[in-house]
């Protein structure tokens, strides 16, 4: 990340309009999606987002982008009323094929969504998932359960991702994108079913993610070498492990879940050195076993030496596991710690069903 800063700041060095470089230096401290990853959270300075967004504002007043991320930045310090205005303004730019409507339906869901207007995000989504034909269709049934989980109400996030599955053949997808799409989907019901505390339903759910992520695979065999392929078939062998050494510890079996975790730290070891979070969740699984064993010190430890990174092979949002950090923190008496990680876990205004699991509690916890 901090390479890409040097590239980007000397790209606005050469080209002090480059609209493009501004948004990908804003991305490292705004929540934006997927234009590049994040700096680590203690990193983080809105203040200079913001400023980043300002210029893009300046050079292109008209491109809807720069007014999204202005409302991004409003909703991220909690002044929900001025992003709501932002994204207003976003659907009254003109557009083909009324983009920029969508977008604004998008926007303004997520950010009732953090004002509790649940009736009225869900009204958002739902206009994108009966009238939108481009990519706010499909992020509209993606984010309606995302909604449900903010809400606490996981049996209605899993009739949203039910209904995104019926309408998947709909949408016409490339097969790679769709197996994508549907690893994705069952991946998020393990998430609600698991947390649910329902065993048998989120196994079932770690074996439909899996066989969409080996269709893939099995989809570009032909276009990889032996090693290649070897290489990535052992990528998912270690997702395997993972996902249900952290399905072991949902459940309280912490002992399976060590066994599997040894397969974890061993595939980890050998990536660590072109992959710095090779064991991001392996530390974070060991930090919560630790954690609910009640060693709250070695919990601690645990989480600490993931300082610095942004997240590992399960890609969940970075307070899923921040938030038993805190917990850790709390443990061994480090309460201002702990309060400053909760307090940035809870007002976190952007989307992500692992960030929605731990949102309420976070706040419980202050």
């Amino acid at each position: 990340v901090k390479v890409a800063i040097t590239d980007l700041e000397r790209a606005v060095e050469i080209d002090k309009n480059n609209f493009l470089a501004y948004a990908f230096l804003m991305a490292k401290h705004i929540v934006v999606g997927t234009i590049g990853n994040m700096l680590p959270s203690e990193e983080i300075d809105i203040l200079k987002g913001k400023e980043y967004i300002d210029k893009m504002i300046s050079i292109n007043p008209n491109n809807s982008f720069g007014v999204t991320m202005a409302g991004n930045y409003e909703r991220s310090i909690s002044n929900f009323e001025k992003a709501i205005e932002y994204y207003t303004q976003v659907g009254e730019i003109p557009s083909e094929d009324n983009y920029t409507v969508y977008a604004s339906n998008h926007y303004l869901a997520l950010t009732n969504t953090f004002l509790n207007n649940y009736a009225v995000a869900e009204d958002f989504f739902r206009k994108n998932i009966e009238e939108a034909s481009s990519s706010y269709k499909r992020q509209a049934l993606w984010f309606m359960g995302n909604l449900h989980i903010y809400n606490g109400d996981f049996d209605r996030a899993i009739v949203a991702l039910d209904e995104y599955i019926e309408k998947i053949p709909g949408l016409e997808l490339a097969t790679n994108v769709e197996n994508n799409q549907r690893a994705g989907i069952h991946f998020a019901k393990f998430l609600c079913y698991s947390h649910n505390q329902l065993e048998s339903e989120s196994k079932e759910e770690i074996e439909k993610h899996l066989i969409f992520r080996n269709k893939n695979l099995e989809l570009i065999k032909g276009s990889l070498t032996e090693d290649q392929y070897l290489s990535r078939k052992k990528f998912i062998n270690n997702f395997s492990f993972l996902i249900n050494a952290w399905h072991d510890v949902l459940f309280g079996r912490y002992d399976d879940a060590r066994s599997k975790l040894k397969e974890v730290k061993e595939y980890g070891d050998s990536e660590i050195k072109n992959t710095p979070w090779a064991l991001y969740d392996y530390n974070a699984i060991n930090g919560i076993i630790s954690l609910n064993e009640g060693d709250f010190e070695k919990a601690k430890l645990e989480f600490e030496k993931n300082t610095g990174l942004t997240g590992g092979y399960l890609d969940l949002d970075v307070e899923y596991f921040d938030y038993f950090y805190a917990l850790a923190l709390k443990g061994t008496g480090k309460d201002d710690e702990a309060s400053k990680i909760l307090d940035r876990i809870a007002n976190a205004n952007f989307y992500g069903y692992a960030r929605g699991l731990v949102r309420e509690l976070a706040k419980s916890q202050i």
